[in-house]
């Protein structure tokens, strides 16, 4: 992984063999799951399958965008294929989560044609919160996809944004896997904005089916802003959405956050932040929201 990984741009054709050879094992190793006899057997066809997956990432970040569209049937009808055979084994799903994120990251708009197979194993991830990990991983796929597909995943929304609202309701024991899912939802709605809404300077009307969710989405950061257990992390997250929020939405934002004074406070902690990225956007929220207000 790790030769693949660190090539050099004159090594590509090996890395083009390299690609070949992997993809043979991939379909070799789905292929030995009718030969499992035993646990043993199992952990071991588990196993293989992670590491295969996390090889996979290090070659598709290194293939060509052509090149990639050229394997990308294969790779996503073998990923799909390991999502059916390994609904038991929680590390397998996590792996080839983050190697159908990493295939969407090449291909870009032309991850569409998969996503009719795909949509019903996103939604198993959004709902595993029993294995933290694969939830945590189609959390931050949402993200992935809307940056990605941009309007083009408008068919898919009103069920992946409801799974995310049963996220984000779901109560949790565990204070560190908490605020990685807050992270992660909080992507999540950025990138449904951000892919909405479009690079023009003038906001595409299809950002406006997020309306409705505006006020839930201010709601959660307010009770963000109340939890003392919060990351610097979330609250960077928190002002990026708010921030997209004020862009995409105006004047009726303003509204909403003005009513949720602990918002503004949670922008305080994070203009005062010792991350830059934090600072940067805390003070970067804070000034769209100051625009909003004087344009009132």
């Amino acid at each position: 992984m790790e030769i693949v990984k660190n090539s050099a741009k004159d090594c590509y054709p090996a890395v083009q063999k390299t690609t070949l050879v992997i993809m043979e094992r991939l379909q070799q190793v789905l292929q030995m799951e009718s030969h499992i006899q035993s646990t043993s057997d199992r952990i071991q066809f588990n196993d293989l399958q992670s590491l295969l997956c996390a090889t996979l990432q290090n070659v598709l970040r290194k293939v060509q965008h052509q090149d990639a569209l050229q394997i990308s049937d294969v790779v996503m009808a073998s990923l799909l294929r390991m999502f059916q055979s390994t609904a038991g084994s929680g590390g397998v799903q996590e792996d080839a989560l983050m190697a159908v994120s990493t295939l969407v990251e090449v291909l870009g708009g032309e991850f569409l044609k998969y996503m009719d197979a795909f949509k019903p194993f996103l939604g198993i991830g959004l709902k595993n919160y029993a294995e933290y990990q694969v939830c945590l991983a189609a959390v931050g796929l949402v993200g992935d996809l809307c940056r990605a597909l941009q309007s083009n995943i408008l068919p898919f929304c009103d069920e992946v944004m409801q799974l995310l609202l049963e996220n984000l309701g779901s109560d949790y024991d565990m204070v560190d896997y908490l605020n990685e899912l807050r992270e992660g939802c909080l992507e999540a709605y950025t990138g449904i904005i951000q892919g909405l809404k479009g690079d023009q300077e003038n906001v595409h009307p299809d950002v406006m089916l997020v309306q409705p969710r505006v006020e839930f989405i201010l709601s959660y950061i307010d009770h963000i802003a109340g939890d003392e257990d919060h990351t610097d992390v979330v609250v960077a997250c928190s002002a990026g959405l708010i921030g997209d929020l004020c862009t995409a939405f105006g004047k009726d934002v303003l509204k909403l956050v003005e009513a949720r004074p602990m918002i503004h406070e949670l922008l305080t902690e994070g203009r005062r932040s010792k991350t830059n990225k934090t600072k940067t956007l805390a003070t970067w929220a804070t000034k769209e929201l100051r625009k909003l207000k004087n344009q009132a």
